[in-house]
């Protein structure tokens, strides 16, 4: 299947549990904010597209503690802000699926920058939540993953075996 035809999965990102200060201040005092996205393989990467309604009239609780808040990334027509990262498949650790009803995608990895801005993530770590309807979708888009990063592994063992040989 060529990348360009490929379908994305649509996802959500689960709220804030309320476990931590960092989830409360995460969350909205209104509610949880709905995050939902497209995720999709291209050729050389993992890209991720997502956007974050706010319901009119809700604050954070950061916002309502120090004033202001970070609203630049909405736009001022009051839609939702769409956001992009396209994360190279060097820097993605390790992708899985898991569930039964509806699934849910885990992204590990190697580097933190590329989760920053999106909403949800938990340090290397983004879980990402599959309706049962686009579940087989994403098990397919799981293990072309997999696939991808595994040949992307051995291409390197094949370059260090060369280089080794080259060194001999």
């Amino acid at each position: 299947m060529s990348f360009q035809n490929q379908r994305r999965v649509p996802f959500t990102i689960p709220g804030p549990s309320g476990d931590s200060l960092d989830d409360l201040l995460a969350g909205e005092l209104s509610g949880v904010p709905g995050v939902t996205g497209l995720l999709g393989l291209g050729p050389d990467c993992v890209e991720l597209q997502w956007s974050r309604r706010r319901s009119r009239g809700s604050s954070t609780f950061q916002e309502l503690l120090f004033g202001g808040g970070s609203r630049a990334a909405e736009p001022a027509d009051g839609g939702p802000a769409v956001c992009r990262v396209d994360i190279p498949l060097e820097d993605l650790a390790s992708a899985t699926v898991k569930g039964r009803w509806g699934a849910t995608i885990t992204l590990t990895l190697n580097d933190l920058k590329y989760f920053v801005e999106i909403p949800g993530a938990r340090g290397y770590s983004l879980r990402l939540k599959i309706a049962r309807k686009h579940r087989e979708h994403a098990e397919q888009l799981v293990r072309d993953l997999q696939m991808r990063l595994s040949e992307l592994g051995l291409a390197h063992l094949d370059g260090e075996i060369a280089r080794l040989e080259e060194g001999s």
